[in-house]
Order: structure tokens, then sequence, then C-alpha cells
């Protein structure tokens, strides 16, 4: 079986939490949205192209969640089940000037953690922002509790001469980028005139179905880097997506239809159509450190677990493993609609993607339902895979 990491599974294991793990709640698209004077076109942008993202259509979208945030405050605009109310939020967003002595740092990190409050589970969060992040000190808060949503939150910067100054702009960009590796999201910088209508078809490829991560790290800076990945038969398609100043998708090992779907200086992202299964690569160019996402649309995915004591279902387990308790049972929760797959194993991968310990054999305990014997759990942060 070629080795896939899942768009849940694949968000690093940090902390204990309070909620069960569901296997039937959807996520939330949640927009995060800076509303200093000088976003003032970018607001007007986001609120013609809402249709583009989501029409109301999506399989893993159960609710929209709009938060906007300056330099002293975090608001919940609304929680919306419909895009009609969605779209009447965004209407009803309005610039301040918040700033008169252009201290251009805003709140992100508060508006955050109150944004991850509200979405469910699951959700797809994006943070459209100029300004450095104020309350940096939050990182850790906010990479924790991304995990117990298990959430993936991506960042939209654009950078403007009279808010984002360079040494803001490296401050902010250190800590998006965190944030965003962790979660398994983009840390995406724009320049002014870059932010434009093209942004959204890019964000709808993300919530419009099922997509399992196939590959998600940081690399550092270099001259060109090489990635390979596996892809089964179960991939639709394939979303190369690469983030980082002046980077530039080389060469993509495919023989099929092959789409650019963004590209500018800092970010770049195509689509692979028809894929095989077998091993690909992608080259990049990448003369600064570079966040890259490859992703793939699928029918298959699976959900994880954590527990104590061997569990008779999904719903007696954890998302995250329980603090002050070195022993688990893994579980996974299989969704599978052509019922062609038998998982056999789970692994447990280090940030750069090596097994920590020996693979865990599955045993399939009903139809979707499977569970390993008890292991310890490591105290580094880790991935799950299957």
């Amino acid at each position: 079986m070629l080795r896939r990491i899942y768009p849940v599974a694949t968000l690093l294991i940090v902390a204990d939490i309070v909620m069960k793990a569901s296997c039937t709640e959807k996520g939330s698209l949640t927009f995060i949205i800076c509303d200093n004077k000088s976003m003032k076109a970018e607001i007007e942008m986001i609120k013609d192209n809402l249709k583009t993202v989501f029409n109301g259509k999506s399989s893993v979208i159960s609710n929209m969640v709009l938060v906007t945030f300056n330099r002293s405050d975090a608001l919940v605009k609304m929680v919306a089940t419909t895009l009609n109310e969605m779209q009447k939020a965004l209407e009803d967003v309005y610039t301040h000037n918040t700033n008169p002595d252009h201290d251009c740092q805003e709140s992100s990190m508060k508006a955050l953690i109150t944004a991850l409050h509200k979405s469910n589970r699951g959700s797809h969060v994006y943070l459209f922002t100029n300004a450095a992040p104020k309350n940096y000190q939050k990182l850790d808060n906010v990479q924790e509790l991304c995990q117990k949503k298990q959430s993936q939150i991506s960042f939209v910067t654009i950078k403007k001469k009279i808010t984002l100054t360079d040494k803001h702009s490296i401050k902010s960009k250190d800590v998006y980028r965190k944030i965003a590796e962790v979660c398994s999201g983009l840390a995406i910088e724009l320049n002014e005139n870059e932010f434009s209508s093209s942004i959204f078809p890019f964000i709808s490829e993300f919530v419009s179905g099922e997509n399992v991560i196939i590959v998600a790290k940081t690399l550092p800076a270099g001259v060109s880097n090489v990635i390979s990945y596996d892809v089964d038969d179960r991939i639709e398609h394939v979303i190369v997506s690469a983030s980082g100043k002046k980077v530039e998708i080389t060469k993509t090992e495919h023989v099929g239809v092959i789409q650019s779907i963004i590209s500018y200086n800092n970010v770049q992202a195509t689509k692979l159509f028809d894929t095989k299964p077998g091993r690909y690569s992608v080259i990049l160019k990448n003369p600064s450190e570079t966040s890259v996402l490859i992703m793939g649309r699928s029918d298959f995915f699976f959900n994880h677990g954590f527990s104590k004591l061997k569990p008779k279902s999904f719903n007696e387990t954890y998302p995250q493993p329980l603090i002050d308790v070195d022993v688990h049972f893994l579980s996974v929760l299989v969704t599978d609609e052509r019922q062609t797959v038998d998982i056999t194993k789970a692994q447990i991968l280090g940030m750069d993607d090596e097994p920590l310990i020996p693979d865990l054999p599955l045993t399939k305990i009903s139809k979707d339902f499977y569970i390993t014997q008890s292991f310890v759990t490591p105290t580094e942060m880790f991935k799950v895979a299957s």
C-alpha cells in the first residue's frame, strides 16, 4: 500500500484535550479579516468573491464563521449556516482607523483563538491581514488550540509600505509560517498589487471536497529542492502549492493535464489532473525558506483517535493523547464510499516524516473501524499516517 498522510492525521499531536472525537461533525469555513483602514480595498475584494470560495455545495463545510480584528480587539461577526447570511455579515464589515500612533501590529493571535473557539472541529481557517501580529507571544496557544480542533489554518498577508515594515514583515512571516506548518496550511505573502480575485478559486480547492494531505513541510532556503511523493488509485487529482519569497515550481512530473491555479512572486500552485498510481516528484526553486503543501482529492480518508482503554467505538476516543497517560490505543475510523480498501497499519512519524516507532498493525473491528494494540506514545510532536 502506498503511504499517504491524511488531513486530520497530518496535524501534529501536541497536547491533551477535553472533547471526544466525532465522526459526524463537518468543519467550518472561517474568515478572519483585519479591518484597519488600509485594508479597505482587500475587504471589498473579499466581499465580491465569497461566492467563488463557497457555493453551498461543499461536502466538508457545515457553517461559516466571520471574525474581524484590529489593533485592540477581535470580534465574532457571524456564525452563518447559509451563504446569504455570511454575505450579509461581510457587507457590514467596515474599516477602522485604529492606529493613530502608526503602530502597525494587530491582534491576530487573539482573533485566531476567538475564531477557533467558534469554529467546528476540522475547519478551514483563513486569516487576511496586512499587519504583523501584536500578540505573537500567544503562538503556542494558537498551535495547541488548532490541534485540539484539528483544523487547517492559512494566512494571506498583503505587504503594504504604509503598514508592514521589513522588521514587522520578518516577524509576521516567522509567526504565521510556524502556525501554518503545525496546522497543515500555507503562509502566503502577496504584494499590494497581487491581491486579486485569483486567490479565491485557490482557496475553494481546499473546501470544495475531501482532500488528503500528501506532503506538508517547510523547506530551508536552497537553489532547488526535489520533493518525491506517492499517489495511489484513490486520488482523483493533486494540487502542489508552494509559498516563499521568489518561489518557483520549475518541473512537475506528470504525463496528464497540468493547470496553474495561482502564480505570484511569492506563491505558486499547480493542479495535476487524472493522476495515475505511482511515484511523483516536483522540483522547486526556492531561494528562501518555503512552505510546501501537496494534497489530493479523494473519497477515502480517515479520522484517528486515542484512548487509555481499548475502545468499543470511535466515540470513546480523543483526537490527541491524554495528558499524564503514557500508553494509548490508536483507533482509526475510515470513510470509504466504494468499500474497496482495507488498511493494515498505522505509522507514527516525526516532523521529518521519519518513523518514530515501528509500524502499528491495525485490527479490523467492524466495517470502518480499526484499532492498534496499546503502545507508548512519543513525548515529541508527531504525525499519524496509514
